[in-house]
């Protein structure tokens, strides 16, 4: 991937433009510097009580509003947060764990 961001960039006539074998650990292990950001992420289990109390709160307006069959999306949530409590196994955090931001 590096060799195809050097083509791109390489009209910008920007300086110290370096591509090595091995990726970022070889790039390390060679001395060179290497910025990392600086980010303040929420947490996998933050994420995920997140997400299930958008959805839990999202079915039951909808169920309120529009049809009561979509209190089955919120039983749904609440039967895999039940799960996760009792088995410490939990689907969604899992899935939320292999999101890019994470």
């Amino acid at each position: 991937r590096s060799e195809l961001a050097i083509a791109r960039i390489e009209g910008f006539e920007l300086m110290d433009i370096y591509s090595m074998t091995g990726g970022i650990e070889a790039w390390r292990s060679q001395g060179y510097p290497v910025q990392q950001a600086v980010s303040q992420m929420i947490s996998i289990d933050r994420q995920t009580q997140i997400v299930i109390g958008f959805f839990v709160s999202a079915f039951c307006m909808m169920a309120i509003n529009v049809h009561i069959n979509y209190l089955y999306g919120a039983l749904f949530f609440g039967l895999g947060l039940l799960n996760a409590g009792l088995t410490g196994w939990c689907g969604l955090g899992k899935l939320m764990a292999k999101m890019p931001w994470n």
